[in-house]
Formats: C-alpha cells, structure tokens, sequence
C-alpha cells in the first residue's frame, strides 16, 4: 500500500511489480531472536531493469539500509534510501543527475488483519470528512515473508519528482516583439495605408 502522495501512475503499480525489478525476500520467523538490520544494494542489471520499467532515462545507483522490527503481531521497516538518477528537465528537455534521499516507513500483518483493517478504513472514509489522523491499513505479509526489494523500489517511485526540473532551468515564452511587421495582415495594412494617401 502506498504511504503517501504520489503520481497518479505509481498508484497504478502493486509490490509484484516493484519486486519483478527488484526482490530481496525476508522471512519473518528471521525476527524471533529481535529487531534486524539490513541493506538492499541494487546491481547494475537492476538499476537498469528498474529504470526500463519505469521509464526512468537512468537509474546509476540505489540502495537503502533497513531496520526490520517486530511489535504486537505487526513488522515495521524503516530506513532511508540513496539512489542517482538520470531525469529529463520539464522546462529545457534536458537530461540532468539528481541524487533522491527518502525516508522509508511501512508496516506489514497477517493478511487477516489486514483485511479487517482495510474494512475498518473504508468505513471509516465513507462516514468522515477528515481521516487525516488515521493510520492507513498495513500491508500483508504473503507466505511469512516480505520483500524489501519491492518496499526500496516503491518507495524511489515516490520519492522522485514527477516533474523534475533542472537547477536554473527558465521557461521563455516566445518573443512577440516585430511579429506584426512580419505577418501578412500587418503587410496588407500598410498596403491600405499607403493606398489612402496617394
């Protein structure tokens, strides 16, 4: 599920797809002896596969370390990710590097509970104007495991610009200045003018 505001064609993405690109499986029973840390590195195949797929004109690097806890039946995962990226400039067309850094938070249960949380929520939206306070339901956990592979590569989606915009990139409107002298009705109307004097 995702976690916060992001283009309207992330949305459109499930973690099956974000772990086609990037899948690094941990297994929940790995948490029985406390909380794990992690690093997900993506390999140069990856970030070329993430990248492809997401129409990105180039992914150089990307990793996030993870911290994976266990509370009251949930797992949270929290970090920070690091990736380079290659973006296409809105303004001037151009291609430019920017380095992402985002905060990584997601929780995960029992596809139980999931479920009757998501109902929870729903009812909750549908008899409310405001549910800004709400917690969003968790994501499941599917076979005892979940991948954080899928979670690193939602969470670049998110976090780069949807219109990214190169530093010190102008949008100039095109000059209207000796237009008038150039186009034919302007043309034709000095032609009038000049009729009318002789």
């Amino acid at each position: 599920m995702i976690k916060k505001n992001s283009p309207s064609d992330v949305s459109d993405h499930n973690s099956n797809e974000f772990a086609a690109v990037l899948s690094r499986p941990f297994a929940i029973d790995d948490l029985s002896d406390g909380p794990l840390q992690r690093s997900v590195v993506a390999t140069a195949d990856e970030c070329e596969a993430i990248a492809h797929y997401f129409d990105i004109p180039r992914l150089e690097s990307l990793k996030a370390d993870l911290h994976i806890s266990q509370l009251a039946g949930q797992v949270r995962v929290t970090g920070t990710l690091k990736a380079r990226v290659t973006q296409k400039c809105v303004v001037s067309l151009e291609l430019f590097d920017s380095d992402v850094t985002d905060d990584i938070e997601i929780d995960f249960a029992d596809p139980s509970y999931v479920a009757r949380a998501e109902e929870a929520w729903s009812k909750r939206i549908e008899d409310e104007d405001d549910v800004t306070d709400a917690l969003e339901p968790p994501d499941p956990i599917i076979n005892g495991r979940i991948d954080l592979g899928a979670i690193v590569v939602e969470f670049l989606v998110l976090g780069l610009d949807p219109y990214p915009r190169k530093e010190g990139a102008v949008f100039e409107a095109a000059d209207d200045s000796g237009d008038e002298k150039a186009s034919p009705f302007a043309a034709l109307a000095q032609l009038k003018d000049q009729n009318s004097h002789s």
